[in-house]
């Protein structure tokens, strides 16, 4: 990546690192700045990422109309583009501000979209996270039945991912979905 774009990936990891561990606002100020900067630098596809990350933020800052916005911007620069991969991030975004919203059956058609597109990019990280995401969701929606084939595909998934992430997740949401079925 050139420069300015790497300064800029930098930035939003920084932003959703903070986010992460409980600093919103630096977080927020971190990814806004790294709109501006992909805004800056004319790379629509860099853009469209850096609106999905902030997206996210704002999302978790309890944001949802900003966050909102964010995902509608994303996903039209993103169909602009033809970007698939992008696209992607922008659905998730999407069908986490529905989520956050309690339109959960709307966020699991949203999140299918996203987990289709991810499955035919072949990106087995993504299509992994993906899925925890709609397991996580069809659990919160009370149907723990409709999250387990997720969580089957995500741990097929993990040995080729060599993410801590990913597994501490999955981890995670095994144990939820123990206890919603009582096994």
């Amino acid at each position: 990546a050139p420069p300015g774009a790497a300064r800029c990936l930098v930035l939003l990891a920084v932003a959703q690192y903070e986010d992460w561990i409980g600093q919103p606002d630096e977080g927020w100020a971190h990814a806004s700045l790294g709109v501006a900067m992909a805004e800056a630098l004319g790379d629509d596809t860099l853009r469209c990422n850096a609106l999905g990350a902030a997206g996210f933020v704002a999302q978790r800052r309890g944001d949802l109309t900003k966050a909102q916005d964010l995902a509608a911007q994303a996903l039209a620069l993103a169909d602009r583009l033809g970007d698939c991969h992008e696209r992607g991030n922008a659905l998730s975004l999407q069908a986490a501000v529905q989520a956050a919203r309690g339109e959960h059956a709307a966020a699991l058609a949203t999140l299918e979209q996203a987990l289709d597109l991810r499955r035919r990019l072949g990106h087995a990280w993504a299509e992994a996270m993906s899925g925890l995401h709609l397991g996580q969701l069809a659990i919160d929606a009370g149907d723990p039945a409709r999250a387990l084939p997720h969580l089957l595909r995500a741990f097929e998934l993990a040995p080729r991912c060599d993410s801590q992430v990913l597994h501490v997740n999955l981890l995670g949401l095994s144990g939820e979905w123990c206890a919603a079925t009582g096994r």
